[in-house]
């Protein structure tokens, strides 16, 4: 049985204070890194950070999806949204103990299988969503969703070539299309948030949307980023691109906290 229509007007507005704190929160822990001495117990940490934030927003996915399982959408849906930051943790998880454990360069490895994984169980959710409170989308809309994905595109590749100074060695490299992959998946899945955030605008589900799609946003800055950066081989634990990342999930745990108060 479909739900009733989505109320016209956002039950609360969004409480600014909380995105500042999350902005602010890892920005002081990734500056608080400059100040500890290299070592493994350094390295460790960050490991654990690192694979600690995609399991909080699993499990919160999966809260929201056992108090809806019994329906038609959302128990699908936010099922999807877990499994697809469980992924992430799989994948943080491999990543160190290759690293760490193993000491074995983790870029390319298992973990990516992992770390892509998390593109078609977010765009499942997204599609499950927008198919049940939109059945039919508009051309225009429809435009959005190759518009979106073709900019963010080229803007990876050109950023890879204007930065190889004419080398076609680099931006031709197996590093190159391997982040070209990435990239398309999460560009693809951030047009599908967009999509989201435009139906559900005006109703109850609209400030859960729209801080989707800026965890969305953030992550798909950091994912281009990370992927130009291994182009390059630029890329380390210490590097600013993780407060994309780590900004990312705990504005998704908002999003998801406000999921469960709004509804």
């Amino acid at each position: 049985m479909k739900p009733d229509i989505v109320p016209e007007h956002l039950k609360n507005p969004i409480n600014y204070k909380i995105l500042v704190l999350i902005f602010v929160s890892v920005i002081a822990f990734q500056s608080a890194l400059y100040f500890i001495p290299e070592s493994e117990k350094y390295e460790f940490i960050i490991s654990v950070i690192s694979f600690v934030n995609p399991l909080a927003t699993s499990i919160a996915s999966f809260v929201i999806w056992k108090r809806y399982g019994g329906t038609l959408v959302f128990g699908r849906a936010y099922f999807f949204l877990g499994m697809a930051y469980f992924m992430v943790f799989a994948a943080e998880l491999t990543y160190l103990i290759y690293d760490l454990v193993l000491n074995i360069d983790p870029y390319p490895s298992i973990a990516d299988v992992f770390f892509f994984a998390l593109y078609p169980f977010t765009l499942i959710h997204l599609i499950l969503n927008i198919k049940f409170f939109k059945l039919k989308i508009l051309q225009t809309e429809k435009k959005w969703l190759f518009i979106i994905p073709i900019f963010i595109i080229i803007t990876y590749v050109l950023s890879s070539i204007f930065s190889t100074s004419g080398n076609a060695e680099n931006y031709f490299s197996f590093d190159f299309f391997y982040g070209l992959i990435f990239t398309i998946g999460s560009a693809i899945t951030l047009a599908f948030a967009i999509l989201g955030a435009k139906i559900f605008k005006e109703g109850a589900l609209g400030t859960v949307w729209f801080l989707l799609v800026i965890g969305i946003l953030v992550n798909t800055i950091g994912d281009v980023w990370y992927y130009h950066l291994e182009i390059f081989g630029q890329y380390d634990l210490m590097h600013p691109v993780n407060i994309f990342w780590y900004s990312s999930y705990w504005l998704m745990v908002y999003a998801l906290y406000r999921h469960k108060k709004e509804m």
